[in-house]
């Protein structure tokens, strides 16, 4: 499995794991399906519209948060080999996805709380994905992980492969009856190409500033976006984001948040 990316052989391993099939068979039939899943292929746009036709009638405003997260569950598996499509693109480039995060001396700099270093520290990765950001920093920097994100395959993916490379990480699984659960305290957020895909972003904003401490601050990219990007942006102008953050944080950089003394 030499040519395949990092990432495509842990999903393959994943898969064989969770169907208790050779890792081999499990390799042959992604190798042969794959180019289907290339989230910039004409091809894989074709495979949604034929196997999730309704799923954008879902994200319509004022339908049923419930029906979404059924068919998103539906689909799980289509979409955990687009976001790996998604992340083998972002690495093409050859650089480490964790130093989008930043470097501990740039961490250091945004509040007096990271001065003693980010090693052992909680960082939480809220909409993670495949966690390819919090997973490079992690296995870089030492420190532990919060996953969060939509209870489906891609979250347990991304949970199974920190656990295979010796990351400490835990889960909190986003359902349809606990839409935003109640976060364990961690020392460092990050949303990356998230916020835009939930209906309330203030109310996600607010979770997550509630389980920092004071001096804690939050990354967060597309916070600046004001119109449609793709068709899953379920909030495409984050006004609403923006607003929130003004009201409540520190602004350290156009894309780091810090937490009041008194927040």
């Amino acid at each position: 499995m030499s040519d395949l990316a990092a990432v495509e052989v842990d999903l393959i391993e994943y898969l064989a794991f969770k169907t208790n099939a050779e890792v081999g068979c499990v390799e042959k039939l992604y190798r042969q399906t794959k180019h289907r899943f290339d989230f910039r292929s004409a091809g894989f746009r074709a495979l949604l519209l034929n196997t999730i036709p309704d799923l954008f009638a879902c994200m319509v405003p004022g339908t049923d948060d419930a029906a979404l997260f059924a068919r998103y569950r539906l689909v799980q598996l289509p979409y955990l080999y687009r976001m790996v499509s998604y992340e083998v693109q972002e690495r093409s480039a050859g650089r480490s996805l964790g130093d989008q995060i930043g470097t501990p001396m740039e961490i250091a700099g945004w509040s007096p709380h990271y001065r003693q270093g980010v090693e052992g520290r909680w960082l939480r990765d809220y909409g993670c994905g495949t966690a390819s950001r919090s997973f490079d920093f992690a296995r870089r920097h030492g420190v532990n992980v919060i996953l969060v994100d939509l209870d489906t395959m891609g979250l347990e993916f991304a949970a199974w492969r920190m656990n295979k490379h010796g990351i400490n990480c835990r889960t909190v699984a986003v359902t349809p009856e606990v839409p935003h659960p109640v976060l364990p305290p961690c020392d460092l957020a990050v949303l990356f190409n998230a916020i835009e895909h939930v209906r309330k972003p203030a109310t996600v904003l607010e979770n997550i500033h509630h389980a920092l401490p004071a001096g804690g601050c939050l990354k967060i990219n597309n916070i600046r976006h004001q119109q449609m990007v793709e068709w899953q942006h379920l909030t495409p102008d984050m006004k609403e984001a923006r607003a929130w953050l003004a009201a409540h944080v520190e602004q350290v950089s156009p894309t780091v948040f810090r937490k009041k003394p008194d927040g």
